[in-house]
């Protein structure tokens, strides 16, 4: 098999290739019409070389995509958002064909392909999708990607021209199937016998309709070619013996283009966010996420191992020539696994549609803010891997093996310099590094300490950045002063250790806010945290 391509093929179609149905009473709320109409032969020769098999055939079927269908496709960049006219939808097999229904939104187009349809005009319908296809042109049913089930083109797509419009080859039926053109056995004057001068004269004319035709598409065959070559030149950033910016489109690209298209169309989408989003995500992510920022973040494939010491090799003094005393280390391991997160982000659909809204940057700040909010909280107050979610740190602290590592106010409503001073003593070792971490509302009150003469400890017109030389964050999701809460967390973040799977995925969810004409965009990311050292962090905790 070759790697994976775009892969466009035709059928071009005549009037009795195209079956009008009437539509229903819903249906005809939502489409001005309905037709139904072949766009693979299976199992034998399409007009670009390729054959699809049952097997790949049943799979679609099963899949039951809905698509949109283009008033045409540009021949390079297929997955370009173009005109939209019809919803292709309702894959199925029939006499050896993949069928499908076309629902017309474009009442204009619908009719003005009617008008071809009944003048006897062929009508070309061009699948697009990427896929593999061995030596014999034999597509991979396993690895194909259907994108499209069709749009309607004027000729064979591709470069493809086995056959014009309406002049089929006379082994296939109506809709082509890319074989030889085979010669009438009783020769071209035995066809033309009995015929009228009027009815040769207007042979004649089509005939030379035909060569017209041909022609035409040769012109057309021709410039797709040099725009090919100009393709392929660029793709090494060389056109015309200069050097030029790459024109083929990003991964990015489509994948917008591929959700705006499932929003316009209403369909589902599901995909793997391409590394250039996604790490726009990511560096937006991190911007905002301050626990992330401070703590130690791994990369991981599977689940992350971390040896931990909890008790540590003895040394003392020792006499010449004495035995030197040993000691056993008790390491323990410390698993980190990964926990699936999903962040959802509801937008209009007029938004997404919008030619003016930047899709892609929209994703990257309004997923980026949200993963970055729920980490930050499940990195503080997660309640850890007996309930499959990430352990926070103020969850490690109120366990009571870690009870000499909390501070408790003197009050249950106020806070004390004397409460807060007492932080470097409990870290102690672990101090020089320490961040303390507490909501704004702590900070503010911090802030209006005042020392015995009466005056405030800090400065007033500015917000609280350091206490006892160490660096303050405030977070939203740690508690407010209140009896019994932990109100500040402190200590070296280095040691609470971050485990991130590899990939971000997307879904749209167009049906579950229908009712409020939103979409719903899913992102998905696997990870974990905990703390790998209880006795670098401590709580100051109310009364």
């Amino acid at each position: 098999m070759s790697k994976k391509t775009l892969m466009v093929d035709t059928l071009m179609l005549d009037a009795s290739d195209f079956k009008p149905v009437k539509l229903t009473e819903e249906e005809a709320g939502q489409y001005s019409a309905h037709w139904t109409a072949p766009i693979w032969n299976i199992g034998k020769i399409n007009l670009n070389g390729r054959v699809y098999t049952q097997d790949l055939a049943e799979r679609v079927c099963k899949e039951n995509k809905a698509t949109g269908v283009c008033d045409g496709h540009d021949p390079d960049y297929h997955y370009e958002y173009a005109n939209y006219v019809a919803v292709a939808k309702n894959p199925r097999i029939d006499n050896g064909q993949l069928v499908i229904d076309l629902y017309f939104v474009d009442e204009d187009y619908a009719m003005k392909l009617d008008k071809l349809r009944a003048m006897g005009v062929g009508i070309g319908v061009s699948s697009v999708g990427y896929g593999e296809q061995d030596a014999d042109g034999v597509v991979n049913p396993l690895t194909y990607e259907l994108i499209r089930y069709c749009d309607f083109v004027q000729y064979p797509a591709n470069s493809t021209y086995a056959s014009p419009a309406g002049d089929k080859p006379a082994s296939q039926g109506s809709a082509g199937q890319g074989e030889n053109k085979e010669t009438d056995s009783q020769g071209p004057a035995m066809a033309t016998a009995g015929k009228s001068s009027e009815e040769k004269h207007m042979e004649e004319k089509k005939k030379e309709g035909m060569a017209s035709t041909e022609q035409a598409m040769d012109e057309q065959k021709r410039n797709l070619d040099d725009e090919q070559k100009k393709n392929a030149a660029g793709a090494s950033g060389i056109v015309d013996g200069e050097k030029k910016p790459s024109q083929t489109m990003s991964e990015s690209k489509k994948f917008v283009n591929r959700i705006i298209e499932a929003v316009t169309v209403g369909t589902s989408f599901a995909g793997t966010v391409p590394t250039e989003i996604a790490s726009e995500i990511v560096k937006k992510r991190n911007t905002l996420a301050q626990i992330r920022g401070i703590a130690t973040v791994h990369q991981a494939s599977g689940d992350y191992k971390i040896a931990v010491e909890s008790t540590g090799v003895t040394v003392a003094y020792t006499g010449e020539g004495a035995a030197i005393g040993d000691s056993t280390p008790d390491v323990s391991v410390l698993t980190l696994s990964a926990y699936k997160i999903a962040a959802l982000v509801k937008a209009s659909r007029e938004s997404l549609t919008d030619p003016a809204v930047d899709v892609q940057q929209y994703l990257v700040d309004s997923i980026g803010k949200a993963m970055a909010e729920f980490e930050e909280n499940e990195f503080l107050n997660g309640t850890g891997s007996s309930n499959n979610h990430i352990t926070g740190i103020l969850t490690t602290l109120a366990l009571t093996a870690n009870k000499a590592q909390v501070i408790t106010a003197a009050s249950a409503t106020a806070l004390t310099w004397d409460d807060v001073s007492q932080i470097d003593a409990v870290l102690s070792a672990y101090a020089p590094n320490a961040t303390l971490v507490m909501n704004p509302a702590t900070a503010n009150a911090i802030r209006l300490l005042k020392d015995g003469g009466g005056h405030f400890i800090f400065p007033q017109n500015e917000p609280l950045s350091m206490v006892l030389g160490h660096r303050v964050l405030e977070s939203k999701f740690m508690p407010k002063i209140a009896t019994g809460a932990s109100v500040i967390v402190a200590g070296d973040f280095s040691y609470y250790h971050i485990a991130d799977r590899q990939g971000l995925d997307v879904q749209v969810l167009n049906e579950l806010y229908a009712a409020n004409d939103q979409v719903g965009i899913k992102a998905v990311e696997r990870l974990d945290g905990n703390c790998a050292l209880p006795e670098a962090f401590c709580v100051v905790k109310m009364a």
